[in-house]
C-alpha cells in the first residue's frame, strides 16, 4: 500500500485484527470497509486514521464499541450492522461530527443516552434490535432527518421530545408495538412519513 491510498477494502477476508502499522503506511485513508470478517473487537489501529470519514464494520462479531475511536473527530459515517452490540457496549463520546449511525441487527435494548454527544447526526438506523426505550436525549440531535426503529417488537412508545426535531421527515416504527401515530407527531413541521406497517392496530 502507498501513502496515496484513500479507501481500504478488506471485507470478506476472515480477519481477526489489522496490522499495527497500517495507519502509518496509509495516513490519508478516508474510508475503511471491514464488513463480514471475524472481528470481535474494534482493532486499536483504527484510532490512528485521523482523516477517516467512513467506517464499515458490518457482519462481524463485535460486542463493544467502547469509545476507543474517540480520536476520530472527522468520522461522518459509522456502520456496525449485524454484530453483537449491547446498549452498555455502545459508547458514542468523541464522535461529535457523526452524521450517520447504522446499528441494525444487533442486541441493543435502548438507544444509548450519550446519543446526545452526536449533535450533527442526520440518519439513525437501529432496525431489528431488542429496543424498548428511546430516551429523550435523542432530541439533542437537532438535525436528525431519518429515524428507523423498525423491527423492534418490544418498542411501545416514542418520547414526546422528538416533536422538537425541526428537520425530522421520516420515522419508521414498522413491526413494533406502537399502534398509532402519536398526537405530537402532527405538530412536526418537516415530518412526511410515519410508518406503522405490521403493527398491532394498523
Amino acid at each position: 500500500m502507498t501513502e496515496d491510498v484513500e479507501i481500504i477494502l478488506l471485507g470478506n477476508n476472515q480477519l481477526r485484527n489489522l496490522p499495527l502499522d497500517l495507519a502509518r503506511r496509509c495516513p490519508h485513508v478516508k474510508a475503511i470497509f471491514l464488513s463480514n470478517n471475524l472481528l470481535d473487537e474494534i482493532p486499536p489501529v483504527l484510532n490512528e486514521f485521523r482523516n477517516l470519514q467512513e467506517l464499515y464494520l458490518d457482519g462481524n462479531q463485535i460486542v463493544r464499541f467502547d469509545g476507543r475511536l474517540r480520536q476520530l473527530d472527522r468520522l461522518r459515517v459509522l456502520s456496525i450492522r449485524g454484530n453483537r452490540l449491547t446498549t452498555d457496549g455502545l459508547e458514542l463520546s468523541g464522535l461529535a461530527f457523526l452524521e450517520a449511525l447504522l446499528v441494525d441487527d444487533n442486541d441493543l435494548s435502548a438507544i444509548p443516552r450519550d446519543i446526545s454527544m452526536c449533535p450533527q447526526l442526520l440518519h439513525l438506523s437501529a432496525r431489528n434490535n431488542r429496543i424498548d426505550e428511546v430516551h429523550h436525549n435523542l432530541a439533542a440531535c437537532e438535525f436528525l432527518t431519518e429515524l428507523d426503529l423498525s423491527g423492534n417488537t418490544r418498542l411501545a412508545r416514542l418520547p414526546v421530545a422528538l416533536e422538537h426535531l425541526p428537520y425530522l421527515r421520516m420515522i419508521d416504527v414498522a413491526d413494533t408495538d406502537i399502534g398509532e401515530v402519536p398526537n405530537w407527531a402532527n405538530r412536526m413541521p418537516a415530518l412526511e412519513y410515519f410508518i406503522l406497517q405490521a403493527n398491532p392496530d394498523d
